[in-house]
């Protein structure tokens, strides 16, 4: 692997970039040597001591911004500046290797602070916090709440293992084998952590662990914390626990902690893949699987800290008025309209590895709070809303809208195939387009577009080049007509004019397409453009890879290599073409939804692929939630709730516990 140094270096320099997630959760002093290359590079030191850095890209800006905050310094969000990110913060310590960056540097004189006073004050309650680590200390505050999720899945695995004698096994990507046996000692024996940890244990506790040591030592349980595991290396040791031991149960502490050994576009995929993977291996082995997971930090920023299935990391929401393409109808429904109605197992459009139109079954459709909401408009005239974190296809894999800038290119349906249900029917009373247009027959469809073209629409030669458009009409009517127009392959451009939108087909291969479709093939208007010279637009982000080929991969060498890659290949044979993006706009709050899809997990929504959340392959989702987390007074201090917030098979319910932190355990309120 690449020193972390010369990684910063090389990243911080470069046109673009990440920071691969291995030297984001390295060891302190390789972190420190990466942010020591980014800095000696690019860095450098204001007259007032702040440092300041200058990153290509939001994405790398983000992750220089989680490496500083991880090393306990305190980034300011980062600002745009040309082409450049600008990331500033100002240093505990020393940041820089180079003498003369570092020799600049002014460190900040440690505050001294004394005590004045102490005072008794009335009784009141109060509850310990016990942190594993050498100098015992933590950080409060509403930004750093602990969520005591590894807790809860060793209290599966005791139950699992010590009471019911069924095989677990335990993959710990966080604490060591030697701090969760002292866990589950504790949980067992009823012998306070601390103590155990600090060796202050009195003849009872002695008497207490003694009892319960050989139970505990005797339970098929089995843990494994090997740092940097993958999901290859998980599933061999958990066919071979099933072959030897008939291995019963699975916990994974943590999902965000795991990595894949494949090269993949974005984090989302990278979480997307795993996620899939442990689904499959709970099916192959027949065991149950429970994948705990971070959530994100919607929860801190509501009212409400209830936490909800949407606040799981690396997923997105969309709008109520987004609408999905059904794939047995043809027609659009928006996800408020599936939600009221309870629609379930709805067979919409999705994306297949090469990028082709296929039909996939859409599970259900569940609310996911309120979030902020960004509008984001494309070259086409397409807009969808959706919030920051929600993923849209592009050349280089699935990014989450915070992500995007003007001209980034995402993939939008080019061709859609014929629904399911085709139904032929009289025409003549439809004056536009509704649900019974969208399952017609190609022929039937042609000559309903035929005669709407003829009554609003123009087709003419102006001096060069053909115009073919129709309108103004409602922004609706033109949206029904340029999904109407997918069935020909013929994308189509939305813009707003006096008198509503209008609708233009811009290409000249794609107006000869329509023309040709529509039976107008021998008018005038065509005959030109077969005469005119045309040429299939490959996107300027594939050009721009075959230029850094060029520069970086040994000539047309490089070049033949990313030509023949499969992802430039489906360029010309897919069902996408890649639009613009024009603008991003922010709509401040709003209720969001979210759905899931099996399989491919996305789907076609306004007329833009995007994906769905990442826990489409859980069978129950739990959330946990403690109360007197956020609120100190809170009169359910040491309850908390597991809220089943998901159940493929069952009902949905919240389940309270009492935590026992001294412990270390969960425990049930309800009398035996």
């Amino acid at each position: 692997p690449e020193p972390p140094y010369e990684l910063g270096r090389r990243l911080a320099r470069a046109e673009a970039g990440r920071v691969p997630p291995g030297y984001l959760r390295a060891a302190e002093e390789q972190r420190r040597e990466l942010l020591a290359g980014f800095l000696d590079a690019r860095g450098d030191v204001t007259p007032t001591g702040e440092v300041r850095l200058a990153v290509p890209g939001p994405g790398l800006a983000g992750d220089v911004g989680e490496l500083i905050l991880s090393l306990g310094h305190a980034p300011a969000p980062s600002a745009r500046h040309g082409d450049r990110h600008i990331v500033a913060f100002t240093p505990a310590g020393k940041v820089f290797r180079l003498t003369r960056k570092l020799a600049g540097q002014r460190l900040p004189e440690r505050p001294v602070r004394r005590v004045l006073a102490v005072r008794p004050t009335a009784p009141v309650p109060v509850r310990c916090v016990q942190v594993d680590a050498p100098d015992h200390l933590y950080l409060a505050g509403p930004g750093w709440v602990p969520t005591h999720n590894s807790t809860l899945g060793l209290d599966f695995a005791r139950s699992a293992a010590i009471r019911h004698q069924m095989t677990t096994v335990v993959f710990s990507l966080e604490m060591s084998r030697n701090e969760i046996t002292m866990r589950l000692l504790s949980a067992e024996a009823r012998v306070g952590l601390q103590n155990m940890r600090s060796g202050s244990m009195n003849d009872e506790d002695w008497a207490k662990l003694a009892k319960r040591m050989g139970e505990v030592a005797e339970a098929p349980l089995f843990i494994d914390d090997s740092p940097n595991m993958s999901m290859m290396e998980i599933r061999a040791k958990c066919r071979r626990l099933k072959q030897r031991h008939d291995l019963r149960f699975v916990i994974v502490d943590y999902l965000q902690l795991m990595s894949s050994p494949k090269k993949v576009e974005s984090r989302q995929q990278e979480v997307s893949e795993i996620s899939r993977a442990l689904k499959l291996l709970a099916k192959e082995l027949e065991v149950p699987v429970i994948a705990i997971s971070q959530l994100n930090r919607g929860p801190e920023q509501r009212t409400d800290k209830r936490p909800q299935v949407s606040d799981l990391r690396e997923s997105g929401c969309l709008t109520a008025a987004t609408r999905v393409l059904r794939a047995d109808t043809g027609a659009e429904v928006s996800l408020g309209e599936l939600l009221a109605r309870g629609e379930r197992d709805i067979p919409v459009w999705s994306l297949d590895e090469r990028l082709r139109l296929v039909p996939r079954t859409m599970t259900h459709v569940f609310p996911s709070g309120v979030k902020p909401v960004y509008r984001l408009r494309l070259r086409s005239g397409r807009e969808v809303e959706a919030t920051a974190n929600h993923p849209f296809l592009t050349h280089d894999g699935w990014r989450p809208l915070g992500e995007l800038a003007p001209g980034a290119r995402l993939a939008v349906p080019r061709h859609v195939p014929a629904p399911r249900r085709c139904e032929d029917g009289p025409i003549d009373e439809i004056t536009e387009p509704d649900e019974r247009v969208f399952a017609l027959p190609k022929s039937r469809l042609a000559s309903f577009v035929h005669r709407l073209w003829t009554t609003g629409g123009q087709i003419r030669w102006d001096d060069t080049e053909a115009r073919v458009t129709y309108g103004p009409a409602e922004r609706r009517v033109i949206d029904d007509l340029a999904r109407l127009l997918l069935r020909f392959n013929v994308p189509a451009h939305v813009e707003a004019v006096p008198g509503g939108h209008r609708l233009s087909v811009q290409a000249p291969a794609d107006q000869l397409r329509l023309l040709d479709a529509l039976g107008l093939g021998g008018g005038e208007v065509a005959g030109r453009l077969r005469a005119a010279e045309t040429e299939a637009e490959v996107s300027g982000e594939v050009w721009r890879r075959v230029g850094s080929a060029l520069r970086h991969d040994r000539g047309m060498g490089g070049v033949a290599t990313l030509l023949d890659a499969a992802d430039l290949d489906v360029v010309a044979v897919n069902d996408v073409f890649w639009d613009e993006v024009a603008a991003i706009e922010p709509l401040g709050e709003q209720e969001v939804y979210d759905a899931t899809v099996l399989g491919t997990h996305n789907f076609v929504a306004d007329g833009v692929a995007v994906h769905n959340s990442i826990e489409q392959d859980a069978d129950m989702v739990i959330l946990l939630h403690r109360e007197d987390a956020y609120e100190r007074e809170s009169p359910r201090a040491g309850e908390a709730d597991l809220i089943v917030a998901k159940h493929r098979n069952g009902p949905t319910a919240t389940v309270t516990v009492a935590f026992q932190g001294h412990y270390s355990r969960f425990v049930d309120m309800a009398p035996h």
